[in-house]
């Protein structure tokens, strides 16, 4: 493979992105669709790290007006990142997976993009093919602050004695957050263009932005602007409908994620390639008082990750389980409680930007300095 769009996706693959980007068909592909190849050229000299469009125009050889009407036109399309504010803007480049596909499927179903039901296809069959897999051999090889993704105990289930720091509860980080911004989950809404909607019939208007990511979404139209109470109360329409918290697993996520194993890249991709018990957990796992247990089955049909079996008792594979606490919140005979594992790794990452560089360094990207 040559030509522009194998360049940019050689050039994402170097970035210290959570993912790694390897060079296929499918990943060159939705590149095309999703720029001319002039906007892919300019994207070769942006980096992860967000720039003036002066600086971006001196590396392109290009016109900083012309740059910067491109940028802030790519921009409103959910195909760069911006920050800053009229006084200063700069602009940054997206990787695929958190960032592209996120923002080509975080607003209305109606109001998606024509190429939306190729886009979606294409992402699936790259996320298949390399992504997702890169992903979890990543992940399944190396310590637990490599891993881009966490799992958030259904609050109400954490034990009151528990070490759990705010960090890692749901309400606590929405509690610290001075911006909130609304997306519809992509996930969700991919699979949905694709003619394959959650099996849970979950909903799509659950996923929480943060920080930076979240003032990006609210000032371009991707998402919109949300109090606390309304996030707080989506978290608990999230645990009702069955789906499972996930965060970037640092201290200051820029995103709580509202799951499904079905349709949900997190998860789905989890469970695909590797047991999800043994790449990803929060701080708990459930503990069965056979006692009292009923034996009625609603744990294990809770379960997304098919982690706890009904046998002559029930039990949970270790291998599976991922410590979610949705089991435990819909045992009535109270037969489940959430204990903290004494394995539980912490969360070494103060924020996205650690978490990344941890990683870069983690796929020796920086073995003789620094990324493009």
């Amino acid at each position: 493979m040559n030509g522009i769009y194998a360049k940019l996706l050689e050039h994402m693959n170097r970035q210290p992105f959570l993912l790694p980007h390897p060079l296929l068909p499918s990943g060159v592909e939705i590149l095309r669709q999703l720029y001319t190849e002039d906007q892919a050229e300019l994207l070769t000299h942006l980096t992860a790290v967000p720039d003036t469009p002066d600086s971006i125009a001196r590396r392109a050889g290009r016109a900083e007006e012309m740059v910067a009407t491109m940028l802030d036109d790519m921009a409103r399309r959910g195909l760069v990142f911006a920050a800053g504010d009229e006084n200063l803007r700069l602009y940054g480049l997206f990787p695929f997976l958190p960032g592209l596909y996120e923002f080509q499927f975080a607003g209305k179903l109606e109001q998606l993009s024509p190429n939306a039901p190729t886009l979606a296809q294409l992402f699936k069959q790259y996320y298949y093919e390399g992504l997702g897999r890169e992903a979890a051999i990543l992940y399944s090889m190396s310590d637990a602050g490599t891993r881009k993704v966490r799992i958030i105990a259904v609050d109400r289930q954490i034990p009151h004695e528990s070490n759990a720091l705010p960090h890692e509860r749901a309400a606590e980080i929405v509690k610290q957050q001075c911006n909130i911004a609304l997306i519809n989950c992509y996930c969700r809404s991919a699979a949905v263009v694709r003619g394959e909607p959650c099996k849970l019939n979950g909903p799509l208007d659950v996923c929480l932005l943060f920080g930076p990511i979240a003032r990006y979404a609210i000032e371009y139209g991707h998402g919109r602007k949300i109090d606390m109470k309304e996030a707080l109360a989506i978290l608990g329409r999230c645990e009702e409908a069955g789906l499972i918290h996930t965060a970037s697993n640092c201290k200051e996520p820029m995103v709580i994620c509202n799951c499904c194993s079905c349709c949900c890249g997190n998860l789905k991709g989890l469970s695909y390639f590797a047991p999800p018990g043994r790449v990803v957990k929060s701080r708990f796992e459930p503990s069965i008082d056979l006692e009292a247990c009923t034996g009625c089955g609603e744990c294990a049909s809770r379960c997304q990750l098919s982690a706890l079996v009904i046998d002559e008792f029930p039990r949970v594979d270790a291998e599976r389980c991922i410590g979610c606490a949705l089991c435990a919140d819909v045992c009535a005979a109270g037969a489940l409680a959430m204990v903290e594992r004494k394995d539980a790794d912490e969360i070494e990452h103060e924020n996205y930007l650690d978490l990344s560089m941890h990683v870069a360094r983690s796929r020796k990207m920086f073995e003789g300095g620094t990324p493009d």
